[in-house]
């Protein structure tokens, strides 16, 4: 069971995690793996970001596959995530680009962003 208190340093780590398994993810397709293996890191992250959805009452991502879709679709803004004002790419930044469905360059920064202790 996992206990989920919005905090900016909680939510850095789970919009990493995300960053992290897309870029796996991409990783993988470009290596031929199957499309329906999600990595570790997704998952973890997909975890975290459904049980912030629930504590903001907002409707979840219900699988590794529609939270591939919010990371094409849903710019970090409007994700249930309290980040730190100067956090990397906050804003209208999505972490798939839709056009080449490749990770974009914020995304490759939060998968690569070192955790800070706060």
């Amino acid at each position: 069971m996992f206990c989920y208190n919005s905090n900016p340093w909680k939510d850095e780590e789970t919009l990493r995690l995300i960053a992290r398994g897309v870029i796996t993810y991409s990783n993988n397709l470009d290596r031929g793996n199957p499309p329906n293996a999600y990595p570790p890191s997704l998952v973890k992250g997909l975890r975290y970001l459904r049980l912030a959805c629930k504590q903001h009452k907002i409707e979840e991502p219900m699988g590794s596959a529609e939270l591939l879709r919010w990371c094409q679709e849903k710019p970090l803004r409007t994700w249930p995530l309290s980040l730190y004002p100067n956090s990397v790419g906050w804003g209208s930044d999505l972490l798939i680009d839709p056009d080449t469905r490749q990770p974009t360059p914020i995304c490759e920064s939060w998968a690569y962003l070192e955790q800070v202790e706060q």
